[in-house]
């Protein structure tokens, strides 16, 4: 009856392995000739943004291959006159096809891009989505609009990274968020799952009117759209091919807390649409294990696990085959399946496989944090060298319970836990090893 719940707990993880492989037979998508330019409105959300940072966004913007479009400059919560002026001043002097608008509104991102709808050119059809940060090719939106279709309402390039020095930490860094894209979005094209990611992508304006609005409450809100639209029937697609490039969190905290965001944002989706996305017979069952292992790439069952073995009994099996289960689908998916789509090295793959261990708080703690009615603050991720504390109260606090949970078991001889306690270890061995090289990496 034990090894039952340790199965139990595996279970869902091995379903997850099986369906990752399907990213290894993602084709590209065929972009159709252009006969005509639809006329397309990018949206460029701008929340307390260095300056500089943002112009030279605008700046890759102007020099698009494409005439019918214009580019809604939504700054937006800003009340410093001094990150707000230049920008106006800017969009002034080029003016044509920049739209400056000053934005005060409530919720998170969402509620900007509300506004933005109601500002967008009435003959608008194709709505685009760019980071402050993103400088993007001469041909960005040419490309994004040849892969729509009367079928297709979504069209999503990968996010990519530029300027970060050439250290471990921030090769780890950039290898773990590639992951995403090169894993999990290239399964999601294969099975007709792909939801939207919020930049350097495009989106038909007329689905998101039958959809409903962007999500005010709820952190990830492109994500979210990106299922409810599935839901009512539409479908995206995923071109693996890189057409602009941000910047990456400046310090290892700022990564940190980006990850609770993107971790909390997907519990909120799947806590808010999980009946919806279960009985729904707009999507397949392979549509659905792919919008799951989507929204939950950022989770980690580690809380759980400690939780159901200092439980004990036959909780503390499914507590392992949970954790157990996640260990091998990462070593799974990092070390063999990333590995062969993006050729990477064996030491490259650990160095990814690594740095996303190393973020097991936040991924662990957020799933629980969304049960509580009480929202959270929007993190925005610096654009700059910006000072901020570094406390890892959650990891540390985490540790010595850990530890005493260890201590406990061993007295108690109950193996199975120990068991747990000392895989769970191997993630604070991670988070050690990134910390450290963290402080050893600077930027010019």
């Amino acid at each position: 009856m034990d090894w039952i719940f340790f199965i139990l707990g595996l279970m869902p993880y091995l379903l997850e392995m099986y369906f990752l492989r399907y990213a290894l037979m993602y084709k590209k998508p065929e972009p159709k000739k252009l006969i005509d330019e639809p006329f397309v409105s990018i949206h460029v959300p701008i929340h307390k943004e260095p300056p500089d940072v943002v112009i030279s966004t605008l700046e890759s913007l102007k020099k698009q291959e494409y005439k019918n479009y214009e580019v809604l400059v939504l700054v937006n919560n800003t009340p410093e006159n001094a990150l707000r002026k230049p920008i106006k001043d800017y969009c002034e002097k080029e003016g044509r096809i920049f739209k400056y608008h000053y934005i005060e509104t409530a919720g998170y991102k969402g509620g900007t891009l509300n506004k933005a709808m109601s500002l967008s050119h009435p003959k608008t059809e194709i709505i685009g989505v760019v980071d402050s940060d993103y400088r993007v090719c001469s041909d960005f939106i040419r490309k994004g609009v040849s892969y729509f279709n009367d079928e297709i309402a979504i069209v999503q390039f990968p996010q990519d990274y530029r300027d970060f020095p050439k250290t471990l930490f921030y090769k780890a860094m950039y290898l773990s968020y590639r992951y995403f894209f090169a894993v999990i979005m290239r399964m999601c094209h294969v099975l007709s799952a792909v939801a939207f990611m919020g930049t350097v992508g495009f989106i038909r304006k007329k689905s998101i009117k039958e959809t409903g609005e962007w999500s005010e409450q709820i952190i990830t809100e492109d994500s979210e759209m990106g299922l409810r639209m599935n839901l009512k029937g539409f479908k995206g697609v995923y071109v693996d091919e890189s057409v602009g490039k941000g910047l990456m969190p400046f310090t290892w905290f700022s990564c940190r807390k980006q990850r609770f965001r993107w971790a909390y944002g997907n519990a909120q989706t799947l806590l808010k649409h999980f009946t919806a996305l279960i009985f729904t017979k707009k999507l397949n069952f392979k549509q659905k294990v792919a919008f799951f292992i989507q929204n939950t790439v950022w989770h980690t069952p580690l809380i759980y696990s400690l939780i159901f073995t200092y439980a004990g009994g036959l909780l503390s099996f499914l507590g392992a085959g949970l954790l157990t289960g996640f260990l091998v689908s990462r070593l799974y998916s990092f070390m063999w399946i990333f590995r062969k789509i993006d050729g990477l090295t064996f030491s490259e793959s650990v160095l990814a496989l690594v740095f996303y261990f190393s973020l097991f708080f936040p991924m662990s703690y957020a799933p629980i944090r969304v049960l509580v009615p009480i929202d959270i603050s929007f993190y925005r991720t610096p654009k700059s060298r910006e000072r901020e504390k570094a406390l890892y109260i959650g990891e540390i606090l985490l540790f010595f319970l850990t530890f005493a949970e260890l201590l406990i078991c061993i007295i108690e001889k109950r193996w199975i836990g120990v068991y747990v306690c000392l895989l769970s270890i191997l993630l604070f061995l991670c988070f050690l090893w990134v910390y450290k090289q963290s402080k050893v990496s600077t930027l010019p």
